[in-house]
């Protein structure tokens, strides 16, 4: 990766000051050599003038194209409802502009591959900001992954999730689980990040065989409450990986766990530890987690990535991959058969 700063920052328009597009302004203003904020874009009036008078960004606007048009833009940062990634970075991409986009890369992988080839056809960037990759943590467990004190990997288990038995989201985030707005359940809304960062640490996916489960609380029937997948990696390495939305468990009980051949090393939460083949205690840490790193982190390595052509881990063709797992974790789950996800991409 190149070291030296750019002539300038890129100049990005931040579609969508919601959650996440606040999360990238405040990132974007620690990395401040790479990336410079110069336009938002968001359809609520109200919202688009109080988060500009925050950041201070003078180019404000609720027409997406007029941000196309504009000269002073290089990147389009799409931090809007996941149904609409694909048709704004389509539109993006045909104006000459650069691609970031919030996870999921669209909400199906036919879109997905659409927006892939775009990006090829016009000699562009695109980038996917899925946190996870970047987390401290998840750099921390893949270091230990590539040591020699687990041997190789035996298999893998991974629970994640919370207890929400109406599964909604306060405000303007109330989209996110509802399938008429662009929202979901938790396969797609929170497995994805857990699917991203399971390919990180152990590989691509082979296979995946998926049930769907709910509890008699759990009150959205539309949607998703519970998936269970047994993922079978290329590398022959099996993963279990659970993702609910009607759990009740503290968040040292959720986390990954990796048995290899001389160990076990279980990363839950901000703690990793570290066992012998015998039980003892081989090494333990808490990672103090800034919460802000790994955003801060993506917006460089794709800032890094336009100007040097320099690796940025989460481009559109690898999140394809993710995209790839969880489509194939829904086919699997609603057809009751595993599913190759080779296939799908």
């Amino acid at each position: 990766m190149a070291t030296h700063q750019p002539n300038r920052p890129l100049r990005f328009a931040i579609v969508g000051t919601g959650w996440a597009g606040i999360r990238h302004l405040e990132a974007a203003e620690r990395v401040g050599a790479w990336v410079r904020v110069t336009s938002i874009c968001d359809t609520d009036h109200a919202q688009l003038e109080a988060i500009a008078d925050r950041f201070g960004i003078e180019s404000a606007s609720n027409d997406f194209d007029a941000i196309l048009a504009n000269e002073q833009v290089d990147v389009v940062d799409i931090c809007t409802p996941h149904d609409s990634h694909a048709d704004l970075a389509l539109s993006a991409l045909a104006a000459g502009k650069h691609v970031l986009v919030e996870k999921p890369l669209s909400t199906s992988l036919a879109e997905g591959k659409r927006m892939v080839n775009a990006a090829h056809d016009a000699g562009l960037r695109l980038g996917v900001a899925e946190h996870q990759v970047y987390d401290e943590a998840t750099r921390r467990l893949q270091r230990t992954l590539h040591s020699s004190v687990l041997g190789e990997v035996v298999s893998v288990i991974a629970t994640w999730g919370f207890r929400a038995p109406d599964f909604t989201y306060p405000g303007r985030r109330s989209w996110l689980t509802d399938p008429e707005l662009g929202g979901t359940g938790t396969w797609m809304l929170h497995g994805i990040h857990r699917v991203a960062q399971l390919r990180a640490l152990f590989g691509e996916v082979d296979r995946i065989y998926a049930v769907e489960s709910r509890t008699a609380s759990f009150t959205r029937r539309e949607i998703e409450a519970t998936v269970t997948a047994l993922m079978t990696m290329e590398s022959g390495v099996p993963v279990g990986l659970t993702q609910s939305s009607e759990l009740t468990a503290p968040d040292v009980l959720k986390g990954i766990t990796v048995f290899g051949e001389r160990g076990v090393c279980t990363l839950r939460g901000n703690d990793l530890v570290i066992f012998d083949s015998g039980g003892a205690l081989v090494h333990e840490e808490r990672i103090v987690a800034d919460p802000l790193f790994p955003y801060s982190c993506e917006l460089e390595s794709f800032a890094r990535h336009v100007v040097h052509g320099s690796d940025f881990p989460t481009n559109g063709e690898w999140e394809l991959g993710s995209l790839a797992v969880v489509e194939a974790g829904y086919l699997s789950f609603r057809n009751n058969t595993p599913v190759s996800v080779a296939e799908l991409v």
